[in-house]
């Protein structure tokens, strides 16, 4: 079953956690550039996401405004390079996110 973001609604008969056939719910997962169907969509909107998951993963409440998200990452035990990174991920415009894998990955090495 694909659930995650709800992909499954690509998919003719396939189950989906909406309660609505056919109807997307808001999905704070996604970003702003998703969102509006801006043209251009790339790699950004990726990392958009994944610094979502990790905000989540440090107790942070997806759907709570830009300052409230930026305090759980500051307040979270992790090492500064990952915390830089999640914040550099959930920068809006989407220029100003990661645009090379491995400097996340380096940020997440620090991460023992």
């Amino acid at each position: 079953m694909l659930s995650d973001f709800e992909l499954g609604k690509l998919l003719e008969g396939v189950p989906t956690v909406s309660p609505e056939e056919g109807k997307w719910k808001k999905n704070p997962y996604l970003a702003n550039e998703v969102i509006v169907g801006a043209g251009g969509i790339g790699f950004a909107a990726d990392w958009y996401s994944w610094g979502m998951l990790l905000l989540e993963g440090l107790g942070g409440d997806v759907t709570a405004g830009d300052q409230q998200r930026e305090s759980v990452v500051l307040d979270s035990d992790v090492p500064e390079a990952v915390k830089k990174m999640a914040l550099k991920c959930l920068k809006r415009p989407a220029t100003d996110r990661p645009n090379d894998a491995k400097k996340v990955l380096r940020a997440l090495k620090s991460w023992k």
